[in-house]
């Protein structure tokens, strides 16, 4: 058999074979398998439709994941008051008396009043922080404000932006 030969019957797909009848149905044996290429777009296209279908996700969803985020990372930020705590924080309610919420939560860290910069029915209020930022801007920001009665007329609990 001649380099030709060989030459042509490999660049056909075709392996070496000793006969004369190179055709013959037992040299036929291919050298590069098509059902295995097949088989690799069966696997792979399933696997990057699911990639694309992630990643529509992933950018639909990502108001929702980034919020908590933020606002995780925004309470590992905070420094609280020193009495403060979750259930002592729900005992504050509308109505409570000034003396009973530092009482309760502990010295504020900063108080200052509402002026006339504020709507009018605002003016004279006293606000209470009983939080504050470690180290950057974000952080949970507890306030509680008291109105002119001495008595509590909101609390706000959230983190700031």
């Amino acid at each position: 058999m001649s380099r030709l030969t060989r030459a042509l019957q490999a660049s056909a797909g075709f392996a070496f074979c000793s006969t004369p009848d190179v055709l013959a149905p037992r040299c036929l044996s291919a050298v590069v398998d098509m059902g295995s290429v097949t088989r690799m777009r069966k696997m792979i296209l399933p696997i990057l439709g699911f990639m694309i279908v992630a990643a529509f996700a992933a950018f639909a969803l990502s108001p929702w994941l980034y919020n908590p985020v933020h606002d995780f990372i925004g309470r590992q930020n905070t420094v609280y008051s020193s009495l403060f705590t979750n259930d002592r924080w729900v005992q504050v309610l509308e109505g409570t008396p000034r003396e009973k919420v530092i009482e309760l939560l502990g010295t504020p860290f900063y108080n200052y009043t509402l002026d006339k910069s504020y709507s009018p029915w605002a003016e004279g209020i006293e606000s209470l922080s009983f939080s504050r930022p470690k180290w950057s801007k974000d952080y949970e920001s507890i306030i509680v404000y008291i109105g002119q009665d001495q008595r509590v007329r909101w609390r706000t609990r959230e983190v700031t932006d």
